[in-house]
């Protein structure tokens, strides 16, 4: 995504947003983030209320992927740091 594209309902992303800079680490507890759930319209279903373990954080170019250990099947273990948010 370049810096500054439109990102869901009028949102703009920054490049700085896909970088994790220490907010998220190995042991969190994390669920989507509702921009990105917004964004792509997941409003049912089982990703709302997926939450997970991160077990892993990886590079992925200057971005930062986490792998996580979600609590409910068939979700992607894989996820861009930026569409995630801790659990409250």
């Amino acid at each position: 995504m370049i810096d500054g594209e439109k990102f869901g309902e009028g949102e703009i992303m920054k490049f700085k947003d896909y970088i994790n800079e220490g907010k998220l680490k190995v042991g969190d507890i994390v669920q989507y983030s509702k921009k990105w759930l917004r964004s792509t319209g997941s409003h049912t279903g089982d990703l709302p209320r997926a939450k997970g373990k991160i077990t892993k954080l990886d590079k992925l170019g200057a971005m930062d992927l986490a792998h996580i250990d979600w609590d409910k099947k068939d979700i992607p273990p894989k996820v861009i740091v930026a569409n995630l948010e801790k659990v409250r």
